[in-house]
């Protein structure tokens, strides 16, 4: 497990190798797999973005390499380099049309 579903956020991650899922209610008798993700996406940008609790577990389905940044460190690159925020943002919604998709069903 990296990050537990209803955690304080701490940090935001970019896998460099390897597979993760993202779980919500994995703790639970019936956990929803929302998404696998591998190389060179990123995970934990909601709960910073938010100041909210994680919303979600993400654990590694095999062996991972994930490079962390702390929420201080996330928000200053934000505000010194927008263009990563700028790019982020095509993922950020592509994730929120599945989720509402997979709701919706």
């Amino acid at each position: 497990m990296i990050i537990k579903e209803g955690d304080q956020a701490a940090g935001f991650f970019v896998i460099s190798s390897g597979k993760v899922e993202v779980v919500r209610g994995a703790d639970g008798g019936s956990p929803q797999v929302l998404n696998t993700l591998g190389p060179g996406d990123f995970f934990g940008e909601m709960a910073l973005f938010e100041g909210f609790p994680r919303n979600a577990t993400v654990r590694a389905v095999e062996d991972s390499e994930c490079l962390a940044m702390t929420r201080w460190d996330f928000m200053a690159e934000m505000k010194n380099h927008p263009e990563i925020a700028v790019s982020m943002l095509p993922v950020l919604v592509r994730r929120l049309r599945s989720i509402e998709a997979d709701t919706s069903e």
